[in-house]
């Protein structure tokens, strides 16, 4: 699992895992020395912390190389390490546990090879099909159905953009930007969602009701009209009203832009 889930972060899942099956024995033999000729039956936190700084510091350096055969190095050196030590308080110390556990990694990382070899990977036409379906089927969602944060999910976007970008995304560009539309109206729609839930629990509840509704329709007009409404209710520029109105013009702007109109203060 740990290999398939650095893999898919990658361009090359299938390289990133033949770097995997290659450098694994190397990690295993490096952790072995670790365990049983520095170690050796030490059983307390300082020692432990000590014999484990060149292998853990070296191997963060290594992550930060831009070559990437040693980039991979590092990642699965920082990780097997602890996996194959697996450290415990008392230490045991089996040499039986040591040769099952590097085997059982060693044979996982062979067989997922083996499975990538018979079963490729979906093309990067397909890819970007699937990525720009997932941001589309997003601005359908609402953001506090499922209770997530509006920066986790911008960060799960901004991911999905990476991907995308990857898979060859800069060559279409007509699709890209569809992509990044998508992402500036996710973002705006969770971030207004978050905003008109502090209105909820006030004699503006309806109106922030209504606010949803026009969200959901893209409805742009009732967007603004809210906006001003709220302005004349609170004229306050430093009020959640004022921030709520101005996030509803930004997401109506948004909107336009991905509709190719221009919004009222563009056109002025």
């Amino acid at each position: 699992m740990l290999i398939v889930a650095l893999g898919s972060t990658t361009p090359n899942p299938r390289g990133f895992t033949a770097l995997a099956l290659v450098f694994t024995p190397i990690v295993a033999v490096l952790t072995g020395i670790l365990e049983f000729f520095i170690l050796n039956g030490a059983d307390a936190f300082p020692l432990l912390a000590i014999g484990l700084a060149p292998f853990t510091i070296s191997a963060a350096l290594l992550m930060t190389s831009k070559n990437l055969l040693w980039s991979s190095f590092g990642r699965i050196n920082l990780i097997y390490t602890m996996v194959i030590l697996a450290p415990s308080n008392p230490q045991t110390y089996n040499p039986q546990s040591f040769l099952f556990t590097s085997l059982f990694i060693i044979v996982a990382a062979s067989l997922l090879l083996a499975a990538q070899t018979l079963f490729p990977p979906v093309s990067d036409d397909k890819r970007r099909m699937r990525l720009l379906a997932e941001a589309r089927s997003e601005l359908e969602e609402q953001a506090h159905l499922n209770g997530e944060a509006p920066e986790e999910a911008a960060f799960r976007g901004a991911s999905r953009i990476g991907q995308f970008l990857a898979a060859g995304g800069a060559q279409d560009s007509r699709a890209l930007a569809e992509m990044l539309s998508c992402f500036d109206q996710a973002a705006t729609v969770r971030l207004c969602d978050a905003k008109l839930m502090q209105l909820d629990d006030g004699p503006l509840a309806p109106l922030a009701d209504k606010a949803r509704a026009a969200i959901v329709k893209r409805d742009t007009s009732t967007l603004r009209a809210i906006a001003r409404e709220l302005r004349e209710t609170v004229p306050q520029k430093d009020s959640i009203e004022a921030d709520v109105a101005a996030c509803l013009v930004l997401t109506s702007n948004i909107v336009d832009r991905s509709r190719g109109v221009d919004s009222p203060r563009e056109a002025s």
